[in-house]
């Protein structure tokens, strides 16, 4: 396992306990995006204020990132661009990685239902949320949603493992979550909703009615983020250390308002 110990002296890396977080959120998409802004505002959440807010990561459908992230001790690089200054950051507020179809998606349910999670957050990009454009409604056609209609209990799509977190909690009687998409697309909170609301509808008018009173479904996100690449990737540069970069992802930092 490679380790902190390989970083080279100006890489910041955790001045927290990583001990003491505790998984407190659930993100459905270890993509670029949330690498980049999500769990780098946590990390410092948890650097600057002690925060013992830390992740339980998951991936549906590609492994690689989660197997890689397992193989760093739950750690990954960021590289922040301003100009021609680099800043690179370890991040250490992950807690767990799960992927769904090596560690099965039970497993992805049973961290939804875990008591100290309060949020599920998701960048699955459209595709994933199995609506239909034109009405921002479930689509009752799409494969996986026709599947975890016939298969509550073992669900493959989005919105069938967020609901099929949801009853686990209530069969617990654990408080709710705040179930939050975090993918650029219109209306994106209002999308979430519909479908996790209208899939629930299927299985139990009482159940939807329930998860509209008790359930939280907001808003959207904003920060320019981008994938390193061989061009103009600081995983090339000289200073780098023998700590793999696997998941590394620049971001490009912009103006504030005002300047």
């Amino acid at each position: 396992m490679l380790s902190l110990d390989h970083l080279s002296a100006d890489v910041v890396r955790p001045d927290y306990d990583r001990q003491k977080l505790k998984t407190r959120m659930v993100h459905i998409g270890f993509g670029a995006f949330h690498r980049a802004h999500q769990a780098v505002c946590s990390d410092r959440l948890a650097s600057e204020r002690g925060s013992d807010w830390g992740y339980c990561e998951v991936n549906l459908n590609s492994g690689e990132l989660i197997q890689a992230l397992k193989q760093q001790d739950y750690c990954y690089t960021v590289a922040e661009m301003a100009g021609d200054q680099m800043a690179l950051r370890v991040i250490g507020v992950v807690k767990d990685a799960l992927h769904g179809k090596s560690d099965g998606i039970d497993a992805v349910i049973e961290a939804l239902a875990q008591p100290d999670v309060a949020i599920v957050s998701m960048t699955v990009t459209e595709k994933g949320y199995c609506y239909e454009p034109s009405s921002g409604k479930l689509d009752l056609a799409h494969p996986s949603i026709v599947h975890d209609l016939a298969h509550p209990d073992a669900p493959t799509s989005l919105p069938g493992i967020i609901l099929a977190g949801i009853v686990r909690r209530r069969e617990r009687n654990l408080p709710p979550l705040s179930v939050m998409s975090c993918d650029n697309m219109p209306e994106n909170g209002h999308v979430t909703r519909n479908v996790v609301l209208g899939l629930a509808e299927k299985q139990s008018h009482e159940l939807a009615e329930w998860i509209a009173q008790a359930r939280h479904l907001p808003f959207h996100h904003g920060r320019s983020h981008c994938a390193g690449d061989d061009g103009r990737n600081p995983c090339g540069d000289a200073r780098q250390t023998r700590l793999r970069r696997s998941g590394q992802r620049s971001v490009r930092t912009l103006p504030a308002m005002g300047d």
